[in-house]
């Protein structure tokens, strides 16, 4: 394991423990619940992955928020892709 993996993985479990105690204020959310690394799958699109988070909003409109924790300054093509395909597996979730 490279040095930057083992970086990322201390990062996303820092990031998760303050995502627990903030609100869902900074997601323009008033309320919602979270789910922590979600595992999704779709024999469909035949895609997989792990999510960092999840938050479900219930209401007229129930949706459901992919969230990819990223420890860089800008997200690239490739974290939107991720991000687009995670929406895809939530919708068939």
């Amino acid at each position: 394991m490279t040095f930057k993996m083992q970086e990322g993985i201390v990062v996303h479990r820092e990031e998760k423990e303050r995502e627990r105690r903030r609100s869902l204020r900074p997601f323009g959310l008033p309320q919602g619940e979270r789910h922590f690394d979600l595992d999704v799958c779709s024999l469909h699109l035949g895609l997989r992955g792990r999510m960092d988070l999840a938050i479900r909003v219930e209401g007229e409109s129930p949706e459901a928020i992919p969230v990819e924790y990223k420890n860089s300054r800008k997200a690239g093509t490739h974290v939107k892709r991720q991000l687009a395909a995670y929406a895809l597996l939530l919708e068939e979730a």
